[in-house]
């Protein structure tokens, strides 16, 4: 069973800083240009095998959901590769 952390992880960095530094979880409604790459980053990286279904308000919002669940993880993985950087 895959964890937050594991799935966030599935999601390359540069747009996780994305997701997060433009808040998009947030802006993400209904059919907005928002929803639309939460929903496209979700079939690309972790469910690329899932039924892409756009047109399903159900599926959009379960999507959104899912992310809302993310989003601790994704913040963690950003602090954790903003302090590598400033490693190095």
């Amino acid at each position: 069973m895959s964890t937050y952390r594991d799935i966030a992880e599935l999601i390359p960095s540069h747009i996780r800083k994305e997701i997060i530094t433009r808040d998009l979880i947030r802006a993400a409604l209904g059919m907005n240009e928002y929803m639309k790459y939460l929903f496209e980053v979700w079939y690309l990286y972790v469910d690329p095998h899932g039924p892409k279904q756009w047109d399903c308000g159900i599926c959009r919002s379960n999507i959104k959901e899912n992310f809302l669940q993310l989003e601790a993880e994704l913040i963690n993985l950003e602090k954790e590769s903003n302090l590598l950087n400033a490693i190095n």
